[in-house]
């Protein structure tokens, strides 16, 4: 039964490269080969058809490009991209399978086999990812159904991780699109864009920052209030890695609750405890009065003040000024309104807002007007202007969107505002005179009276949380306080009362608290999965220890280890509890030896994985290993086969040499590994091993078959040859100054005359010192040989 055609979709405008690709996919097998020449285009016809891959050709070798590689992952997880560059720089390479490419194939160097195969194992490794993260899904369930926003962002302002709750408060339909949308945190959306700046120094200065109130951008363009909290994440090293946190909308949670006053008495008690600054002028501008704030702002008395007029105190300009403002006020009978900058004498400038409303009279004609103003430097909001006695009482509860009411100490009500009545669907008419029990079910009437009673008794505010069911609407939760009033003189004369809807408060104050239920449960299981790690990384750094050589072989094996041909020693310091270096050291005759040292890139158990399946791969390669040539291109090719599985490209650098006793023949070969150094005791010097060709061979595991070359070199009694990975010279030291090969080779000249395992000691010792944290950043392998001349 013929295989169900390939489905291949190849975007890119080189025609010639198209052709080519067609032609080699033709003469593998049934393949429907189409082709767009952009990157929108192949979006359209991926919506329109199903692929089982995707050839892109990359327009540009730089990030440009890789933006574009990673925009393809995005919107089709579920098909491998391989990608088409016109460079073989092996770093871009792996780049670019970072971006979220399978596989990278350079123009003009692949044929049918070589893209069949690529094709093949980029969908086998794609379906494998698609596995992984479906059971990473599982997870991301209780993360994603948090009510609060989570995010975690690079440090130059690119979301790296959302919550399903971040993206909606945020705007967005997904966190996915959330992390394509926001690129810039400080520019995309922050109002002010300086808040990201401030956001970092808080960071850089603290590492933490709590309740940072900023308006953001949500995406349809309006604005709303957040509040973050945040801390930096570091490495084991103190390096900054990424900020987290959480995100609150705090739109609607900034409620201000208004004391009311009975009358006169009710004002003026009001306004002697403002931290505003009022005053009151008659119809020929001179005041009438001041509170005590505004005496306190002056530096003056009461007494001071009424019956003058503002030219007794400000200059003529800015006197001229408040006059305007006030027959503004004073003729139109409109409050006036301003925020403008404000310097009293002898004081630093502030910023006031200012508000000045018409007095009227008995009669209902303007008698004066009434002002109010303070500080907004650093406050936005304030309470409204007050009204003269019970007009300026009046007219502010009749606007708040509050329920205001007030009782006699009978119970009876004596006033509700326009918010009470619509809540209750009545007129005030229909209030005054009666009580609760003419509205409420007798049950509920008796509660509300011993709450005002215990208000009336003790003299105390009262203040309660409770359900709130008014008839024929949902039930709802209300936040209720309730006051004394104090009559002219002193005595409480009934009550006020002022309830508002919290519902939405706390149903997310529950929400959250069950949030938090859910995460300290979750915490705790981490713990004992972290915990079964550890002992497992401690099992795996016991047995990767065995894999290193446990005894050094001799040469010849006949005689006494201390007169063998060949001496050894080795020094062996992983960064974390495994390791990526690896060592070996094995007899290959009774004259002659090999030695192998290699490197995976990065250090912890990926890193360890892979030295383990190296050191299994020496092993079997002991056949051909008098060959360093063949030895290195045979474990390349070995592993070229095992990584294209794991869908992850891992850096692996090696070295291998030949030594024999009798001929005092050395050979070798390089697959991107540091040069190991050659002490010529005899001559007092120190060489690398260089290639004969002078050319540096690539990196184990990336190229199917590339030619490593083997070199040769003879060595004479007292030489030493040093091997080692990068980790013993990639350190910092102070000034952000590297430790450097040639640093290296100095240190080792001057260490020449010293025996092995003395020479790298104080190695090691002058490394740390000159490391700005006296530690090794990455993991740190020594292997040296010394040549002491046929056996006598």
């Amino acid at each position: 039964m013929q295989s169900e055609p390939l489905k291949i979709l190849f975007i890119g405008n080189d025609a010639q490269l198209v052709r080519a690709v067609g032609e080699l996919l033709r003469k593998i097998g049934p393949v429907e080969f189409n082709a767009e020449t952009t990157l929108d285009a192949g979006f359209a016809a991926l919506k329109k058809k199903s692929f089982n891959a995707v050839l892109f050709e990359l327009p540009s070798a730089n990030v440009a490009g890789l933006f574009h590689v990673t925009a393809l992952a995005v919107k089709i997880p579920r098909v491998p991209v391989i990608v088409f560059g016109s460079t073989s720089d092996e770093e871009f390479a792996v780049e670019a399978v970072r971006a979220g490419a399978q596989d990278y194939l350079v123009k003009g160097q692949f044929d049918a086999a070589v893209l069949h195969r690529t094709i093949r194992y980029a969908i086998e490794r794609q379906q494998e990812r698609v596995t992984l993260v479906k059971e990473k899904e599982d997870y991301y369930g209780l993360f994603d159904h948090l009510v609060e926003g989570i995010f975690r962002t690079t440090i130059d302002g690119h979301y790296v991780l959302a919550n399903v709750a971040l993206a909606r408060i945020y705007g967005y339909k997904s966190p996915i699109e959330l992390m394509a949308s926001i690129t810039d945190i400080g520019r995309n959306l922050y109002v002010k864009p300086e808040r990201r700046d401030e956001f970092v120094q808080l960071m850089q200065m603290h590492d933490t920052i709590t309740d940072f109130k900023s308006e953001i951008y949500r995406k349809d363009g309006s604005v709303i209030w957040i509040a973050e909290n945040c801390r930096a994440v570091r490495d084991a090293n103190g390096k900054l890695l990424y900020y987290e946190g959480t995100v609150e909308d705090i739109t609607h949670g900034r409620q201000t609750e208004l004391n009311l006053r009975n009358s006169e008495s009710l004002y003026h008690s009001l306004v002697e405890t403002m931290p505003q600054n009022v005053f009151r002028k008659d119809l020929k501008g001179r005041f009438t009065f001041a509170n005590k704030q505004y005496c306190k702002h002056y530096n003056c008395k009461l007494e001071d003040i009424l019956g003058k007029t503002d030219f007794d105190f400000f200059p003529k300009e800015l006197a001229e000024k408040y006059t305007r403002d006030d027959q503004r006020v004073l003729e139109t009978g409109q409050t006036y309104e301003i925020v403008e900058d404000h310097q009293p004498l002898g004081q630093e400038m502030t910023t006031t807002q200012v508000v000045k409303t018409p007095l009227y009279g008995a009669d209902g004609k303007i008698i004066g007007l009434q002002g109010i103003f303070w500080d907004v430097t650093e406050q936005r909001q304030m309470e409204e202007s007050l009204r003269n006695s019970e007009s300026l009482y009046h007219s502010l509860v009749e606007t708040m969107p509050q329920n205001v009411f007030r009782k006699d100490l009978k119970g009876r009500f004596t006033f509700a505002n326009k918010q009470y009545c619509k809540h209750y669907n009545c007129k005030l008419e229909d209030i005054l005179g009666k009580t609760d029990f003419d509205f409420f079910p007798k049950e509920l009437a008796e509660k509300y009276t011993k709450d005002d009673e215990r208000v009336l008794e003790t003299g105390q505010t009262y203040e309660i949380v409770e359900e709130h069911h008014p008839l024929g609407q949902e039930k709802t939760i209300v936040q209720v306080v309730k006051t004394p009033l104090y009559g002219a003189g002193g005595k409480i004369i009934g009550l006020q009362g002022i309830f508002w809807d919290v519902t939405e408060q706390r149903l997310a104050e529950e929400r959250i608290r069950a949030a938090n239920t859910a995460l300290s449960l979750s915490r705790e299981e981490l713990r004992a999965k972290n915990q079964l790690m550890q002992e497992s990384l401690r099992m795996a750094h016991e047995i990767q220890l065995t894999m290193l050589p446990q005894q050094y072989p001799v040469f010849p094996h006949t005689i006494a280890p201390g007169k063998s041909a060949f001496q050894f020693a080795h020094r062996y310091h992983p960064a974390e509890t495994v390791s990526g270096d690896f060592f070996s050291i094995s007899q290959l005759s009774d004259n002659e030896v090999g030695v192998f040292i290699c490197d995976v890139t990065g250090h912890g158990v990926r890193a360890a994985l892979v030295t383990a399946m190296i050191r299994a791969l020496v092993e079997e390669l002991k056949p051909i290993a008098h060959d360093p040539g063949m030895f290195l291109r045979k474990l390349n090719s070995d592993l070229c086969v095992i990584l294209k599985t794991t869908g992850t490209p891992m850096l692996t650098t090696a070295f291998y040499l030949t030594a024999n006793w009798e001929t005092g023949v050395m050979r070798f070969a390089n697959a991107g590994h540091p040069k190991p150094l050659l002490i010529r005791r005899s001559a007092g010097k120190v060489e690398p091993l260089v290639n004969a060709s002078g050319r540096s061979q690539p990196a184990l595991g990336l190229f199917d078959d590339p030619p490593y070359q083997a070199s040769e070199t003879t060595i004479v009694p007292g030489d030493f040859a040093m091997l080692f990975t990068d980790g013993l010279y990639e350190v910092q030291g102070p000034n952000e100054e590297l430790y450097s090969q040639e640093r290296l080779m100095l240190d080792v000249q001057n260490l020449i005359n010293k025996p092995a395992g003395l020479l790298f000691d104080d190695l090691l010792e002058a490394v740390r010192a000159f490391s700005v944290s006296h530690e090794f950043e990455d993991d740190v392998c020594l292997v040296g040989m010394e040549f002491t001349g046929k056996p006598k």
